[in-house]
């Protein structure tokens, strides 16, 4: 026989199974909704920030005569450029290999260089198209000469960006590198052991 007490405790032992339950699956419902929330919400990676500096209306101007050699053979037996290459799983980083690129043009042409600066490269990692807002010859020459000895295996048809700046007017009081092509420094300037110095009289071509 079973007392009335008994009977209450078994009674009650599965109410509280249900009321656990009842939480755990309450719970579980507020995370999968949090979660399905963060996915809905979550910004695109895509979209266009709204502090970027505006690119020209219709793009960027393709540069026509901007010494680039489109060769495919040629291209293939470039050496490989090591800046190109990214870390993990972004096998490519062109960007920063132009960044380098352009902040040295920039230094050997005097900083004067402006506006939006573009390249394009080939199935095969070659610079195939030059593209620049305010295009200075000096700068093209420069990163051309750059872009031609090298291409980016990892980096087959993609576009390489960045901004040079909008008011550049001299390189402000750095020590400017002589250049190893015809160009060797700005106009106004001369290179003395292997740095470009302003109005320096009688100085040699280095």
């Amino acid at each position: 026989m079973v007392s009335k007490s008994e009977q209450r405790r078994t009674r009650r032992f599965p109410l509280a199974l249900w009321t656990l339950a009842g939480v755990a699956l309450v719970t579980a419902s507020v995370a999968a909704c949090s979660r399905r929330a963060e996915i809905e919400n979550a910004p695109d990676a895509g979209a266009v920030m709204v502090t970027e500096i505006p690119r020209p209306e219709g793009g960027v101007p393709v540069v026509d005569e901007s010494g680039l050699e489109v060769d495919v053979k040629a291209c293939q037996e470039r050496a490989s450029q090591a800046e190109c290459s990214g870390a993990n799983d972004f096998v490519c980083d062109f960007d920063r290999w132009l960044r380098s690129l352009s902040d040295t043009c920039e230094s050997r042409t005097g900083c004067q260089t402006n506006g939006w600066l573009e390249v394009v490269t080939s199935p095969e990692g070659c610079a195939m198209e030059l593209r620049m807002e305010d295009p200075d010859p000096a700068f093209v020459s420069c990163l051309s000469s750059e872009l031609n000895q090298y291409r980016c295996g990892t980096c087959g048809d993609v576009l390489g960006a960045r901004f040079l700046g909008a008011s550049n007017d001299g390189c402000p009081g750095a020590d400017v590198p002589c250049g190893t092509g015809e160009i060797r420094c700005a106009p106004g300037s001369a290179c003395q052991e292997g740095i470009c110095v302003e109005n320096a009289a009688g100085a040699g071509s280095g």
